[in-house]
C-alpha cells in the first residue's frame, strides 16, 4: 500500500463539496470525441487502457483520516469501457445523447477511487463517439486535453507498431509544490493582491447557498466565421488580445443585466506554465476575480484595456486559491459571470482516416452565468451555462443571441457605448 498524501487546493475544494453531498453528481465532467471513418474499436480501448496506465491522478483513492482529506496514488483499479451498439436505433444520435445525459447523472465514488469512465458508442459503420466521463477532482480542462491527445498519439502509435516515451510526469511533485506555496511569503502577497481587488464592493451573499450548486442548461453555438475575423480584426487593431475583446464585452453584458458597474469576472488559470503540473493530468485550475469597472459610456475598447490591465495586475498572484480568497472574504459572493476562454483548442490526430470532433458535455457546476469561448483556426465557439433556477433554455439562448449582436456592434470601428450596443 502507498504511503497517503495530502491533497492539493483545487483537489480540496472538490472535496469539500463531495463531503457535503456525497451521492452529487454537480461535478461530473464529459467530453464527447465524435469519430468519423474507419475506426479499429479494439486499437482505441487499447489506447484508452495504456493512457489510463500512465495517468496517476486517474488511479486515486480518496479517505479521511483523523478528519482530514488524504489520498493514495495509484490504488485506483482500471475504469470500465463501455461498448454501445446503437445502429439498430432508429436515430442512433439521438439515442446516444439522451444516454449520455443520462451518465451524467451516474455518481462516481471518490472512496472507491471510481474517478472516470469511458463508453464507446457505434452509430454507423464509419460513425462512432468516444465519451470520456470523470470527476472534476482528478481532471480540469487542461487535464482533459492532455488525456485525449495521449490517445490519439497512442491510437496512431499502435497502427504503426511504434513504441512511445512515458508522455505524463508524476503526480506527486504537484502535490509537493502545493504543499511548499501553502503558508509561504509569496501566498500571503498573492492573498494581500486579491483581497484588494473587491476595495469599496460591498459583496452579496452566494447565490448557491439559496439556489444550490446545479448543472446548469446550456446554449452552444458556433461565431459565425465573419464575426470571427471581425473580433480578430479589431483587436489587432486595439493591440490587445481578442480574449480581452470578449471580457470587456462580457463586463458590459453583465452591467446591462444587473445594474452593477463593477463586473467581477471570475476567470479560470490554468497553473500550469512553469510549474510540475505542466505534464500532469489533474486538477490545478483555479479562478481569479478581474474586476472591470463599465461606466455608461465606456467603449468596448475601454472596456478591454480595463480587462487587460486588472488581468496583468493578477499574473503574478493567480496561485492563491478562490476557496481561500472565500473564506478571507467572509463567504461573500467572489465573481458574477465566470469567462472561460480557450484560445489554443487543438483537434486531436487519429490519422489521416479518422475526422475527431470535440464537443464539452459537462464542465461542472454553474452559479450564475458561464461564458466558454474555445477556438482553432478561423472557429469560434461560444458556449453559455445558465443556472436552472435562474435562466430556462429559451432565456439563454435570447441572451446569447443578444451577447452575440452587442459583441458584432461593439467590434465596429466607431466606438459606440458597449452599453447601447
Amino acid at each position: 500500500m502507498s504511503a497517503s498524501r495530502p491533497l492539493t487546493q483545487a483537489q480540496a475544494a472538490m472535496w469539500l463539496e463531495h463531503a457535503r453531498e456525497p451521492q452529487s453528481t454537480v461535478n461530473n465532467t464529459a467530453e464527447r470525441i465524435a469519430l468519423r471513418g474507419p475506426l479499429d474499436l479494439d486499437r482505441l480501448r487499447q489506447a484508452i487502457l495504456a493512457m489510463q496506465r500512465e495517468a496517476e491522478a486517474l488511479r486515486i483513492r480518496f479517505f479521511e483520516q483523523d478528519g482530514e482529506p488524504r489520498q493514495r496514488l495509484g490504488e485506483a483499479a482500471e475504469p470500465s469501457i463501455a461498448l454501445r451498439d446503437l445502429t439498430g436505433a432508429d436515430d442512433p444520435q439521438r439515442a446516444a445523447d439522451r444516454e449520455i445525459l443520462q451518465q451524467l447523472d451516474q455518481a462516481f465514488s471518490l472512496e472507491d477511487g471510481r474517478l472516470c469512465d469511458h463508453t464507446l458508442y457505434r452509430l454507423a459503420p464509419d460513425h462512432h463517439l468516444w465519451v470520456f466521463r470523470a470527476h472534476h477532482i482528478t481532471l480540469d480542462g487542461y487535464g482533459f486535453q492532455l488525456c485525449k491527445s495521449r490517445v490519439a498519439e497512442r491510437y496512431r502509435a499502435l497502427r504503426d507498431g511504434r513504441a512511445l516515451p512515458p508522455a505524463f510526469a508524476s503526480f506527486a511533485p504537484v502535490i509537493d509544490e502545493d504543499l511548499a506555496y501553502q503558508g509561504s511569503a509569496q501566498e500571503a502577497r498573492d492573498r494581500e493582491a486579491l483581497v484588494r481587488v473587491y476595495g469599496g464592493l460591498d459583496l452579496p451573499p452566494v447565490l448557491f447557498e439559496e439556489l444550490g450548486l446545479l448543472r446548469g442548461n446550456r446554449a452552444s453555438m458556433e461565431l459565425p466565421a465573419r464575426l470571427g475575423a471581425k473580433l480578430r480584426k479589431r483587436a489587432a487593431e486595439l493591440k490587445v488580445s481578442w480574449p480581452n475583446l470578449l471580457f470587456g464585452m462580457v463586463a458590459a453584458f453583465h452591467a446591462r443585466l444587473t445594474g452593477e458597474r463593477d463586473a467581477l469576472l471570475g476567470i479560470p488559470v490554468m497553473q500550469r506554465m512553469g510549474t510540475a503540473a505542466l505534464r500532469v493530468p489533474c486538477m490545478a485550475m483555479n479562478m481569479i476575480p478581474v474586476r472591470v469597472r463599465v461606466d455608461p459610456d465606456s467603449t468596448l475598447p475601454e472596456l478591454a484595456e480595463r480587462a487587460r490591465s486588472a488581468f496583468d495586475g493578477l499574473r503574478a498572484h493567480q496561485r492563491y486559491h478562490y476557496m481561500r480568497l472565500w473564506r478571507d472574504m467572509n463567504y461573500k459572493r467572489l465573481f458574477g459571470p465566470e469567462v472561460n476562454v480557450i484560445p489554443f483548442n487543438a483537434p486531436l490526430d487519429f490519422g489521416p482516416e479518422l475526422t475527431a470532433t470535440v464537443a464539452n458535455v459537462a464542465s461542472g457546476p454553474v452559479e450564475d452565468l458561464s461564458f466558454a469561448f474555445s477556438s482553432w483556426g478561423d472557429t469560434l465557439q461560444f458556449t453559455l451555462d445558465g443556472h436552472p433556477s435562474l435562466y430556462d433554455l429559451a432565456t439563454l439562448e435570447a441572451h446569447q443571441q443578444a451577447f452575440v449582436a452587442a459583441l458584432d456592434a461593439g467590434c465596429d470601428p466607431l466606438a459606440i457605448p458597449a452599453l447601447a450596443s
